[in-house]
């Protein structure tokens, strides 16, 4: 669990400047480490070490933001 929270606060870090960003390298660690903790979370929750409830949340908002950036980035390019 502490994973994840520390996780979500690297990845607010990470991301809470968009417009400045998205056009940079670290676009590609931010997503990077999206799918890092993706894979914690989804860890965490075979090995009963979080709640089904949590995790589909968690997760929810993980994929969301990766959609995001991954628009952030098809717009850039066009």
């Amino acid at each position: 669990m502490k994973k994840v929270l520390i996780s979500i606060l690297i990845l607010t870090t990470c991301c809470a400047r968009l417009e400045t960003i998205h056009t940079s390298p670290k676009t590609k660690k931010c997503v990077s480490n999206l799918e890092l903790l993706e894979k914690w979370i989804e860890f965490d929750l075979e090995n009963d070490l979080i709640n089904q409830e949590i995790a589909e949340d968690y997760l929810i908002i993980i994929r969301n933001t990766q959609l995001g950036l991954h628009k952030k980035k098809e717009k850039r390019l066009k």
